[in-house]
């Protein structure tokens, strides 16, 4: 009767047992996105810094914080009620079940129980109540056994995925590769990205519209009494920032957070429309320029006036791409909601992606609500498309490009620049590609030592003349 009662409980439990394993796996899963969130908001730290991407962040972070916390609490509840049903099932109820038993043969006056006296009835009891509990505490550990190898099913199912996935990938990695494109010839190529009236016009409202909302903002800031000249330390210490229409470095040294001296006593000025090429060694200040007028480094001395952050927009050579939607990527660090706020719709995200995508090979393959890895499903030429088609949403006054276009053609890199040229952006480029030359107005060149030369391209010689020059040795 016993062993009975613990088949029909096997029975019953399975049917009332929730899926442990898949939900131990689905925590899992969950966790290992956590912790990739921070990986990447740790080894991006500084790009995100550029785009003011912290509130975006920290929204994704929460998002994903709260699917683990919602997800544990539900498994957690399920647990507590799986084990509270598990030692009624094998502890209480099997206890009743055995006493039942015990009593049956006199209840039932089974012929084996007559005619014994009471001392044989408790031996009979005491030896038969050592042999149920004994049952029941091996039938019990069979239950808690069962329960940890279903927990550890859901980790094995994990494992079990990477090791498909490495199945699939030595297969596939031996298997020729799909001709699907045909090439073009460069004249087509240049066909192609060649700008119609439509194009153009399309750009021109653009250009307004955002415009437009970038004034009501500021309107919005000096109604709110923000205060446009600071200083960048406490005390009145270090440089002082003021905030203006254009940039314009004063008697500024560029410091390291190791206190080396990368550029001493800069002196230039950049109003809206003067595109500027900034070359040098490597380790001369080149990025260390931007992220002092990003106000990611302190200023150390003299005086900055630049535009609101708002008015910046860094685009480094591997862009930066959140995780989230295909619409994510052009619009970060805003939100689909936000998008929506400022009159957006994704045919403006259409037509601004088309101007780098002309053959729509991107919006082919997915679609605006699409979730990937897309630092893996990019290529590089796309990963620089997709920043570029970010860069003309928000149309800020001044770009910061960092060899932002070295994975695509001479014809897709011009037409970046004639579009920021159409939409008023003043680029600042950081390459050491002269054919890059033509599309810049000035050159600030830095030496690594201290030093730097400011001059003027002479286009007609594709070269530039050093009209200020500056080094630290011969001042």
């Amino acid at each position: 009767m016993m062993y009975s009662y613990f088949v029909i409980s096997a029975v019953v439990k399975k049917f009332v047992m929730p899926p442990l394993g898949k939900l131990t796996a689905r925590e899992s899963e969950l966790e290992g996105s956590y912790r990739t969130a921070h990986q990447r908001l740790i080894t991006n730290s500084e790009e995100i810094a550029f785009y003011d991407g912290s509130p975006k962040e920290k929204q994704i972070i929460n998002y994903l914080f709260s699917n683990i916390f919602a997800h544990a609490n539900y498994t957690y509840y399920l647990r507590a009620l799986i084990g509270v049903f598990d030692g009624l099932l094998v502890k209480y109820w099997a206890t009743i079940v055995g006493y039942g038993v015990m009593v049956s043969p006199l209840l039932l006056n089974i012929k084996s129980s007559q005619g014994k006296d009471s001392t044989d009835l408790t031996s009979d009891y005491i030896r038969n109540s050592s042999y149920l509990m004994g049952l029941a505490a091996a039938v019990g550990q069979l239950v808690l056994i069962g329960n940890k190898l279903t927990n550890l099913a859901g980790y094995t199912s994990r494992v079990s995925e990477l090791l498909e996935m490495v199945r699939h990938l030595d297969k596939a990695g031996n298997e020729p590769f799909e001709v699907k494109e045909v090439f073009r010839s460069a004249e087509e190529e240049r066909e192609e990205y060649k700008s119609s009236e439509e194009q153009i016009a399309l750009l021109q409202q653009w250009k307004e519209k955002r415009d437009k909302q970038r004034q009501e903002q500021i309107e919005r800031e000096k109604s709110r009494g923000y205060s446009t000249r600071r200083s960048t330390a406490g005390k009145g210490t270090g440089g002082q920032i003021i905030q203006g229409n254009m940039i314009k470095f004063e008697g500024v040294d560029i410091v390291s957070p190791e206190g080396k001296l990368l550029v001493k006593d800069l002196n230039f000025e950049v109003p809206p429309g003067r595109n500027v090429m900034i070359t040098g060694p490597n380790g001369s200040g080149k990025s260390s320029l931007f992220r002092v007028i990003g106000e990611l480094w302190p200023l150390h001395c003299g005086t900055l006036t630049k535009p609101r952050n708002e008015d910046f927009l860094f685009v480094p050579q591997k862009p930066y791409l959140v995780l989230g939607t295909l619409r994510d990527q052009i619009t970060y660090p805003h939100s689909a909601k936000q998008m929506k706020e400022l009159g957006i719709k994704d045919e403006d995200l259409d037509n601004l992606l088309n101007i780098v995508d002309p053959k729509r090979i991107i919006r082919k393959n997915w679609n605006w609500d699409d979730t990937k890895d897309w630092m893996m499903s990019f290529s590089g030429g796309q990963k620089q498309r997709v920043a570029m088609a970010r860069l003309f949403y928000h149309k800020p006054q001044f770009a910061i490009l960092d060899e932002c276009t070295s994975a695509v053609s001479e014809e897709v890199e011009g037409k970046i620049y004639e579009t920021c040229k159409a939409l008023g952006i003043t680029l600042f480029t950081v390459s050491h590609r002269k054919v890059l030359a033509k599309y810049h107005d000035y050159e600030l060149r830095l030496d690594g030592n201290g030093g730097y030369t400011w001059g003027k391209i002479d286009h007609s010689l594709n070269s530039y003349a050093s009209s200020v020059p500056y080094s630290q040795n011969n001042k």
